[in-house]
């Protein structure tokens, strides 16, 4: 993304393994979509 020049500033995220990963609750899965919504703007 750096190489691409579509950004002014160097990227600075660092993504590192987590130990552990916690699932969220079944409520919070495909949120959007249970309520008739979609993730994509018009």
């Amino acid at each position: 993304m750096e190489a691409s020049g579509k950004f002014r500033r160097p990227i600075a995220t660092e993504i590192v393994p987590t130990p552990v990963f916690w699932r969220a609750e079944e409520y919070h899965q495909q949120y959007l979509p249970k309520r008739g919504r979609s993730h994509r703007r018009i």
